[in-house]
């Protein structure tokens, strides 16, 4: 399920990119690039068997990840700026054995 939303108000404009529940385990070539979602502050990802998702380290603005109920073995590199961002990061329910890549 593809769902995207424009949340405004007079203080704060919020983009919120779903992608739950999809039965590939990476986007279709060509189809979704890093830079289109580099808009995006909140990515919902989960329940899509994902084994990859390198594309996260090119999104300087992320502030939520759910990449919850996936095939992730490891933590996701992020963006530099994402470091300093960053406020929620779900990763439950998949094969993730070490933090090791977050200790920076």
């Amino acid at each position: 399920m593809l769902q995207t939303s424009n949340d405004t108000d007079s203080r704060t404009f919020m983009k919120t990119l779903y992608l739950t529940v999809c039965t590939r385990s990476s986007p279709p070539r060509g189809q979704h690039t890093s830079l289109e979602f580099a808009q995006y502050l909140h990515i919902n990802l989960r329940h899509n068997q994902l084994i990859s998702v390198k594309a996260i380290k090119w999104l300087p603005n992320l502030k939520t990840l759910d990449l919850s109920f996936n095939r992730l073995t490891h933590i996701p590199q992020f963006h530099m700026d994402a470091y300093k961002r960053l406020q929620t990061l779900n990763m439950s329910n998949n094969l993730v054995e070490e933090l090791t890549a977050i200790a920076r």
